[in-house]
């Protein structure tokens, strides 16, 4: 008997391994072989990256993934990876790096230059043009993402491909004996911090000026009228990582809601806000017109998407008495960043220069139980609060003349008065007309603005930052020269502060 039972005991075993093996081959990792279309449409999407490439207008925001043409990622996105619990969350993923990668190639093909063009379209018969190649790598993107999305192991081998490019180079720093020169430069840094601390810590119309104190407002205030923000938050308008899905419509009417008041130290031309152009084959910034871009980002809260609306002003140059030395040259700017709470209530406004330079944090007071020191690095600078009455009246920013530093945040009722300035969305930087009537954008590949050099690299090699100084595109900021920080990380609020829990409903 106890043979009879072992014989049968190893002949259950063995009907049950090969019935899983059975069920197994009825779902295989991935398909067995890959239709003609798919990997038709793999070529060309593999053939165009090539031509962007070699065109140098490959889109600095998004980061490629090797063997993946038609998925693209960013800090965010790559956050999320270790939260990824059910399958509805890993579509959610999937299908926002799909979109991305939509996104991207949008501009890439707008940016192709003509010549690039022309040699792409010969090689490709019934592709005539830029607007049927666009069609037909969108299509592409979505036959190849059809085919693959629900591949049982796609997540585990994104996960394995994707890297971040990092902002900083480890070996300037080796070379620059970072350990060594780090430590005057956070000394430095240490003593400006200071002047902020104290900029924001006198009331503003006890702030001096060298010119004229000109007030610049959104220009179309009334079109802000019954939207709610909240709207985006509700339950049905989350996807399944509790990211808000967001049209185009929603974007610009979050941007007008939120859009701040300026009021600037203005001695010269330099002083104001613009529009950039392409002229005479540089980036300039045309002082006559004042544009503001925005865009909207998000960071990770409790392992929970808090939405982000952001604010990029552009000046013709960094000039003027006021200015370090250093830091002058042609280009820059202000990025301003409203985050929202789960009411959609602004629980953080941080500011930087566009070069990265200058962060800071004006938190609610009500959100944050402590600032985070960070070891080896110079800890946050928080100079202020959010100001009390926002944001039913609107942020106002008051910046000095030369250097553009934002000196005091406070508040601005909604007025008729001041120049205004038009809200624009960012991407128009990344795809602006020339004189020719191409597109190009303003950014190279690496992220860095065109014509916006400073001699700051030769001083701040140390530090590890390729063209620090210079003027950069959304998702590549630097913000430290003293440790490693990014204005795109989406755990920078978590790194940097110990939140109230009771504020943002963790309690519920």
């Amino acid at each position: 008997m106890p043979i009879i039972r072992s014989f049968a005991r190893t002949a259950m075993l063995t009907g049950m391994l090969l019935l899983t093996k059975g069920c197994t081959a009825l779902l295989p990792d991935r398909p067995p072989e890959r239709p003609e279309p798919v990997h038709a449409c793999q070529r060309l999407l593999v053939q165009v990256d090539r031509e962007i490439t070699a065109d140098g207008v490959t889109d600095g925001a998004a980061i490629r993934i090797d063997g993946f043409p038609y998925l693209r990622s960013n800090r965010f996105l790559k956050a999320l990876e270790d939260q990824l619990l059910t399958r509805d969350q890993t579509q959610a993923w999937l299908e926002a790096m799909h979109a991305l990668d939509l996104e991207s190639r949008r501009k890439e093909i707008s940016n192709l230059s003509p010549t690039r063009l022309e040699t792409l379209v010969a090689a490709m018969p019934g592709i005539p043009d830029r607007e049927t190649l666009q069609r037909r790598v969108a299509d592409c993107s979505r036959t190849v993402f059809a085919h693959h999305r629900y591949e049982t192991d796609l997540r585990d081998r994104l996960r394995r491909r994707t890297t971040v490019p990092d902002e900083y180079q480890t070996w300037r720093r080796l070379v620059g004996l970072y350990p060594l020169v780090s430590l005057p430069v956070a000394l430095v840094t240490d003593n400006v911090y200071d002047d902020f601390r104290q900029w924001h810590a006198t009331p503003p119309e006890d702030l001096p000026y060298k010119g004229r104190l000109v007030t610049i407002r959104p220009a179309t205030v009334s079109d802000a009228e019954g939207f709610d923000p909240q709207m985006l938050l509700r339950p049905e308008r989350l996807n399944a990582l509790g990211v808000p899905v967001l049209t185009a419509e929603d974007e610009r009417r979050l941007a007008l809601y939120f859009a701040p008041v300026v009021t600037q130290d203005t001695v010269g031309d330099y002083d104001r806000i613009g529009t950039p152009i392409w002229k005479d084959g540089r980036v300039r910034i045309d002082p006559e017109k004042a544009s503001v871009y925005y865009y909207t980002s998000f960071a990770l809260l409790d392992g929970r998407p808090r939405l982000q609306i952001n604010y990029a002003f552009w000046y013709p140059r960094r000039d003027g008495p006021n200015a370090p030395w250093i830091e002058r040259g042609p280009l820059d700017g202000i990025t301003v960043r409203i985050s929202l709470d789960h009411q959609a209530r602004p629980f953080m406004v941080d500011l930087m220069n566009n070069c990265g330079c200058y962060h800071f944090f004006i938190p609610a007071r009500d959100a944050v139980k402590a600032i985070r020191e960070i070891a080896f690095e110079v800890d946050p600078l928080v100079p202020g609060w959010i100001p009390k009455g926002f944001p039913d009246k609107r942020l106002r920013l008051r910046v000095n003349t030369g250097w553009h530093q934002v000196q005091h945040v406070g508040t601005a009722r909604d007025t008729a008065t001041g120049s205004v300035y038009d809200l624009v969305p960012y991407e128009s930087l990344e795809m602006l007309p020339d004189a020719a009537g191409r597109t190009r954008s303003i950014f190279d590949d690496d992220g860095i603005a065109f014509d916006s050099e400073r001699i700051e690299p030769l001083i701040f090699f140390s530090m590890g930052i390729p063209d620090v100084g210079s003027m950069r595109q959304r998702g590549r900021h630097a913000i430290k020269l003293v440790g490693r920080a990014y204005f795109d990380d989406p755990l920078l609020f978590e790194q940097s502060f110990e939140f109230d829990g009771d504020y943002f409903g963790r309690s519920e």
